[in-house]
């Protein structure tokens, strides 16, 4: 098994490193864990005024870091000149300036033919980590072998969120009647008057997950809870006004900001009530209750990134 690299730009151009369009890389790395941080809290053995015999430190939270990667490619002319070197090698850089925005490392599972690899939903196990470029471009080795050109730039990319996502979120429909023929996943089969679903949701990522809430023909009250957890969370949707409304519980730094709004972009916010809570490794037990929902109409549609420690 091999993994083939490629990056994507802010204007979603895929650049290969594989070779095939005189880029490839050197050997990343930078793509196991990411870096940690341990907080601790000092303790004592005895009286912590008289006695510091037995002194130590007991942790009292892990945290994930910024990650940083190192991405060494070698670059090579299009022709047999100098000038045909500078060319790609500016055309390529270009896409990576920091000032118009994060690009997306893309790491790509094979088996020994170099066929792609799939996860467990059937999908291309593609993995991506939103970074910025940050340095390694403002100079080149490079020189000149058999009468062809070559630079290697040693690029280095800085990720605020150290987690790489699949491609394609997960996802899920529940809804108050029968399953409707054109929703693309089947739903889960309405529980009660109000009761959308029970369901058990495995989060097959390495780390908990947000989710996205998206609620059609949202009636008058939206509660989401993980048995798994004991965690809650409920929105009163009596102001929605017949619009759907959507959940956001990612955090900023993941790309949401944990919002409630309406279609038409009002904010909902100030009637949720209970913490957001993430979907946690694994196994998640989840009750979704509407309360005034339309049979037939209303629905609640899920979905999330699954995140992972490594490539």
């Amino acid at each position: 098994m091999s993994t083939l690299w490629a990056i994507e730009d802010v204007a979603g151009v895929v650049v290969p490193l594989t070779g095939e369009d005189g880029i490839d890389e050197l050997g990343v790395s930078g793509h196991l864990l990411p870096p940690y941080e341990l907080l601790s809290q000092e303790t004592y053995g005895g009286n912590a005024k008289l006695d510091r015999r037995g002194a130590g430190e007991r942790t009292r939270l892990v945290r994930s870091r910024p990650r940083q990667m190192l991405v060494p490619v070698l670059v090579q002319a299009g022709d047999r000149s100098e000038a045909a070197l500078d060319a790609r090698l500016e055309a390529f850089v270009e896409r990576l300036n920091p000032e118009e925005g994060p690009v997306r490392l893309l790491a790509t599972k094979t088996d020994d033919q170099g066929v792609p690899l799939m996860d467990a939903r059937g999908e291309v196990s593609t993995r991506a980590l939103t970074a910025f470029y940050v340095g390694g471009a403002e100079g080149s080795a490079r020189g000149e072998e058999n009468g062809g050109w070559w630079a290697e730039v040693p690029l280095v990319f800085r990720a605020d969120d150290p987690y790489f996502r699949a491609l394609v979120p997960a996802s899920r429909v529940f809804q108050t009647s029968e399953p409707v023929s054109w929703l693309p996943i089947l739903p889960e089969r309405l529980g009660s008057a109000s009761l959308l679903g029970e369901s058990t949701e495995h989060n097959g990522g390495s780390v908990r997950t947000y989710p996205v809430l998206r609620l059609v023909v949202p009636g008058t009250r939206l509660t989401f809870a993980n048995r798994t957890t004991g965690e809650v969370w409920a929105l009163d949707t009596t102001g929605a006004d017949g619009q759907p409304v959507t959940v956001d519980t990612r955090p900023t730094l993941l790309g949401g900001g944990r919002t409630a709004t309406r279609e038409d972009g009002l904010s909902l916010y100030g009637e949720l009530t209970g913490d957001p809570w993430p979907l946690v490794r694994g196994r998640n037990d989840l009750t979704i209750t509407v309360a005034g929902e339309t049979p037939g109409s209303t629905r609640v549609e899920l979905t999330y990134d699954l995140r992972y420690s490594t490539a």
